[in-house]
């Protein structure tokens, strides 16, 4: 769905995760009654999901990376997105006054 289309129908938009698409159909129906709304929401799950694809990756790959020529050791660059993203998510859902608990995300 584009930001500019109105949910109509309800259908989540293809390209969120299954979490997404259940958050989604318990928002949108009665809490997005505008364009804008329905937009900041897609904005706002897809943020989420691009948070929980991180943290699959942290989880897999650890918090930290070592250069090989030097060893230096790093912070993994998925830390800073994956919080960049968690914070656009929950700045999203405040902006619109929807609540939202931790255990909705995964």
């Amino acid at each position: 769905m584009k930001p500019t289309e109105t949910a109509t129908n309800y259908d989540a938009p293809a390209d969120l995760s299954p979490s997404s698409r259940e958050l989604w159909k318990s928002l949108v129906p009665s809490r997005a009654k505008t364009p804008g709304r329905t937009a900041m929401i897609c904005v706002a799950l897809r943020a989420l999901d691009r948070a929980n694809e991180a943290s699959v990756i942290l989880s897999r790959e650890g918090l930290t990376t070592t250069t090989a020529t030097t060893g230096a050791v790093h912070i993994n660059p998925l830390a800073k997105l994956e919080l960049e993203h968690r914070r656009q998510f929950l700045t999203a859902m405040k902006s619109l006054s929807l609540e939202w608990s931790a255990d909705d995300s995964r």
